[in-house]
């Protein structure tokens, strides 16, 4: 059954305050979306930032027994002891984020052996430590294999959210995959190959922004009886991850083959003619030169291939790219502004120190851009 209307819809920065607020009340979450917009992302990064483990249970791993406690002779020879899998007994002895993930594909017996946990915090003969949570996520039941609905017992135990990320927290995402993995502590391969992560992510991300539905957060009639790839956020970082990791020159062949396993053939075939626009733009080599004088499309339809090419350029000098990104057409212009905006406020060291021979110019070109831009769309980026 599709979700219910009725449940309140939740976007990444509301999933994670509500599940902050919970954890503080001591009141079960369970967060019900499609697959692959980031539910088990956003668990474990409150966790993370916490300071505590997630100990995570999959509903279609669990035996009614695994949460009900397996019954054990005690060594005395009188009773009998129920005792769960060891991951409920890690979030017994100190403080953790007990996370039961794919609920709905948990046969009803297993849901039923969870709704006294839920409750009560108490699987098995087994109490949670006091400081320890219990908060759940799951596709709905069409979309989880031999998926089962949720009941009404165990509904009535929870908070029950409908999550789905904005277009606009996932393109934010994307600006900052990789930040970490290309660190300066890294050497040799590992430092590159965390570069160009950051190249491909920042150049998807910016693209989105002016091709919005090259992103399919909600999954699309075509895919949910599967078979289908699509375009969700976490097929996405899959396909950029494989990007990034191809060898330089790999044929576009491979490009575009690498894209539709990860995300489906239109939206690959999509992106890849973007990309493709970029045969008739200059090099990042010839922007770096002279961002001024180098061509810029009079076809407006052209000119979102330069979008992509303004993040690479900015990975390697964010001043020409400025320059660059202020010849192009206004809403192509916005997107590459709050894409560079970022990168300034991400980078260290004064800028008066940067040594780039396009500082001031680009810093003209900047301003001149961030002009144009309202603040509510800046979304916090730096001038």
């Amino acid at each position: 059954m599709p979700i219910d209307q009725s449940i309140p819809r939740v976007n990444i920065a509301q999933a994670r305050t509500a599940l902050m607020t919970a954890m503080e009340a001591n009141v079960p979450v369970l967060f019900i979306g499609d697959p692959g917009v980031g539910k088990t992302a956003v668990t474990n990064a409150v966790a993370r930032e916490l300071g505590i483990p997630c100990a995570t249970l999959i509903g279609s791993t669990c035996d009614p027994t695994d949460i009900g406690g397996l019954p054990v002779v005690r060594l005395s020879g009188k009773g009998l002891d129920r005792i769960p899998l060891n991951v409920i007994n890690q979030v017994a002895e100190r403080p953790g984020l007990l996370f039961l993930d794919e609920i709905a594909t948990a046969p009803p017996a297993v849901q039923a052996a969870m709704l006294r946990g839920l409750l009560e915090r108490v699987f098995g003969d087994v109490e949670l430590h006091p400081d320890s949570r219990v908060c759940g996520a799951t596709n709905p039941p069409e979309q989880s294999p031999g998926g089962s609905e949720l009941s009404a017992p165990l509904i009535g135990r929870v908070m029950l959210m409908h999550f789905q990320p904005t277009a606009d927290e996932v393109q934010d995402y994307f600006e900052n995959l990789g930040i970490g993995e290309e660190d300066t502590t890294l050497q040799g391969e590992k430092r590159e190959a965390g570069r160009r992560l950051r190249t491909e992510a920042s150049d998807f991300s910016v693209t989105c922004r002016v091709a919005p539905d090259l992103l399919e957060i909600a999954i699309p009639k075509s895919a949910e009886q599967g078979n289908v790839p699509w375009g969700a956020p976490r097929a996405w970082e899959r396909a950029v991850r494989m990007l990034a990791a191809l060898p330089a020159g790999t044929d576009r062949a491979m490009q575009a083959a690498v894209l539709a396993g990860n995300v489906g053939k239109p939206r690959a075939v999509q992106y890849m003619a973007i990309r493709d626009m970029r045969l008739q733009l200059p090099s990042v080599d010839d922007i770096l030169r002279d961002p001024e004088e180098v061509k810029v499309p009079k076809e407006h339809d052209k000119q979102i291939g330069a979008v992509g090419l303004v993040a690479r350029v900015a990975e390697r000098d964010k001043w020409p790219a400025y320059i660059y990104a202020n010849r192009l057409i206004p809403e192509l212009r916005a997107a590459c502004g709050k894409l560079l905006g970022k990168r300034s406020g991400q980078a260290s060291g004064p800028e008066s120190n940067d040594p780039s021979p396009w500082r001031k110019k680009g810093a003209l070109a900047r301003l001149d851009i961030l002009k144009s831009i309202p603040k509510s769309a800046l979304g916090g980026a730096s001038k």
